[in-house]
């Protein structure tokens, strides 16, 4: 089940509505407004993914690609390395001092 919900989800037909419901109010993409089913919950998680994956596609991040996308493997792994990349990448980025306040690191001596 989860291989259909996926491959609707990566649709021009069902992202072009996902992104239409965001920006509208007025567009709802079920029948119930309230107490999903677990099928319309998987759904709108794979909306979701698939929808900022196109965006990242679109910003040209590295190693994704529309065959990525496709393939439901190599797009698991993506998003796994985006998932462990991305809070490493920020640790070792250093924040600007914008206050022009100098820092102090102080250390304890041993």
């Amino acid at each position: 089940m989860e291989k259909y919900l996926r491959m609707l989800s990566r649709s021009n037909r069902w992202q072009l509505m996902y992104a239409k419901c965001k920006e509208l109010n007025g567009i709802k993409l079920f029948e119930n407004e309230l107490n999903f089913s677990q099928t319309q919950i998987n759904f709108l998680y794979w909306l979701s993914m698939y929808h900022s994956l196109y965006q990242d596609l679109a910003m040209k991040e590295k190693y994704l690609t529309k065959e990525v996308i496709i393939d439901d493997v190599e797009c698991d792994a993506y998003l796994y390395y985006k998932s462990v990349a991305k809070p490493e990448k920020d640790k070792d980025e250093k924040k600007p001092n914008l206050t022009g306040i100098p820092s102090l690191v102080q250390k304890r001596k041993r």
